[in-house]
């Protein structure tokens, strides 16, 4: 990150440009899902929205390993995710998943991103994982395949018309004596 001056030139930021207390409030009180994990999967900074899937406080999280925290399947699925971003340098965007928190046992959906950190090496030393909660959009998309499911099925429970549109825009309703498909 790079910050310009009251002189004009560009400077790296410092602690006396509250850089790190900015950092910290965007960390905790972004209302997006955010974890900065190490490369031996301790959670670093976690925001408070992603600190209420875990069901816990951001300080019970920050600085422990994710693992304890997860289902197993789950835990070896972000195990092998986060080794990949490692070894690739790439992120991993729009993974999807099934997330039951702990106090309330509700699932909600979420779909994150995997981005890597590196050093000036080009070594990959932190992943930062965003995401939003998709559960609504979820919700909808599953009351939707209803209604269509319903509706072809009441479709195919009428019986067959054809409804024909004249020249002088009468519309006639005829029943055909055999299936036209």
């Amino acid at each position: 990150m790079v910050l310009s001056g009251d002189e004009g030139h560009k400077k790296k930021p410092s602690s006396q440009d509250g850089y790190p207390e900015i950092y910290e409030a965007f960390m905790k009180k972004a209302p997006i899902l955010l974890w900065l994990k190490d490369t031996k999967n301790n959670i670093l900074k976690i925001s408070e929205a992603a600190a209420r899937l875990h069901g816990k406080s951001v300080d019970e999280i920050e600085g422990r390993p994710l693992d304890p925290d997860l289902v197993e399947g789950l835990s070896d699925q972000i195990g092998k995710q986060d080794r990949k971003v490692i070894r690739l340098k790439k992120p991993l965007l729009n993974i999807t998943y099934s997330w039951v928190i702990p106090d309330t046992g509700e699932t909600v959906y979420v779909r994150l991103n995997k981005i890597p950190v590196t050093n000036s090496k080009g070594k990959v030393t932190h992943i930062l994982i965003y995401g939003e909660d998709t559960t609504e959009q979820k919700e909808t998309e599953e009351a939707l395949r209803k209604n269509v499911a319903r509706n072809k099925a009441l479709l195919k429970a009428i019986p067959d018309m054809i409804f024909v549109t004249d020249a002088v825009s009468y519309t006639h309703l005829t029943l055909p004596t055999k299936r036209i498909v």
